[in-house]
């Protein structure tokens, strides 16, 4: 009886660790998703009331600059973003819950903003809260001026001379950045229309009006003033010293507010459950497995 030909092992295909590899997303995704992330951040923040300078500053030295790097090198600043927004997501929908303090929720959204300011490509100020009090000015200006040019756009229709106008009031004035000049001139070429009705597209229809005007007009000075405030905008190393400090000061922030929360509903104040993930869990010194019964003592 002849002898069969010994099995050989297969060897792993290349291909499909390479394609493994490709579903890890590269730090441009990264940021794009980010930047997704700070625009509904902006809406939660708006349930949290802004904290005071003295308060914020207060808040800042509670965990040193040295200690919070330390803390971030544990974890990848991407992942804790990620599960941070989730805990973000929770609060806004549940802000008037007993066990839930405005206070440092605020806290937690301002570190997380200026966190994701940073993966998004730019340099965060030295306090979160002001990084996030300038990106509530920017995130307000973009929806304001998105939404009037959507609704110029309707009201010029194809009339190929009022169509001309919006597009040259949009075009950037190559000094300021390019929303506040749109934003400006779009206030102009507003009021320039009002003032001659006869000739002008029907304003009053799609909802534009002089108080349009004045507040395109004012958004764009009070993004002109944050953006004074700011430093400017510069790419900076995925997980370098900058964004481990950024993180570990939101993995010390989120930790008393994991714990207030169990502690509330183990007194049966709030049913509110915070999502986790397994770089979260390591990020917060949690243990997620509970703990084994003490064995029953023998006779």
């Amino acid at each position: 009886m002849a002898k069969k030909a010994p099995r050989t092992r297969a060897s792993k295909s290349p291909a499909k660790s390479s394609a493994a590899a490709a579903t890890k997303a590269s730090p441009a995704e990264d940021a794009e998703t980010v930047r997704g992330e700070l625009r509904q951040l902006a809406e939660i923040r708006a349930h949290f009331p802004q904290l005071p300078d003295a308060l914020a500053t207060s808040m800042l030295a509670h965990h040193d600059a040295d200690a919070c790097r330390e803390k971030g090198k544990s974890t990848r600043a991407v992942d804790i973003f990620r599960a941070a927004m989730s805990w973000a997501r929770i609060f806004g929908a549940h802000a008037s819950d007993p066990a839930v303090s405005p206070v440092r929720v605020r806290w937690f959204l301002d570190c997380l903003t200026t966190l994701g300011s940073q993966l998004s490509g730019k340099v965060a100020v030295a306090n979160p809260s002001e990084e996030s009090s300038y990106d509530d000015v920017a995130q307000k200006a973009d929806k304001l001026l998105a939404r009037t040019k959507r609704r110029a756009k309707d009201a010029a229709g194809t009339h190929t001379t009022w169509r001309a106008a919006l597009d040259k009031a949009l075009e950037p004035d190559g000094v300021h950045d390019p929303r506040i000049s749109s934003l400006r001139q779009l206030a102009k070429l507003l009021r320039a229309w009002s003032s001659t009705a006869s000739a002008s597209p029907p304003l009053a229809a799609y909802d534009l009006t002089d108080d349009t005007a004045s507040s395109l007009a004012a958004a764009a000075e009070a993004l002109d003033a944050a953006t004074a405030r700011r430093p400017a905008p510069q790419q900076i190393q995925r997980d370098s010293p900058a964004i481990n400090e950024s993180e570990g000061r939101l993995l010390y922030v989120m930790r008393p507010l994991w714990d207030d929360l169990a502690e509330a509903r183990e007194d049966g104040r709030s049913s509110l459950q915070l999502t986790v993930s397994p770089a979260l869990l390591r990020g917060l010194d949690v243990n997620a497995r509970k703990p084994k019964a003490a064995a029953a003592p023998t006779a």
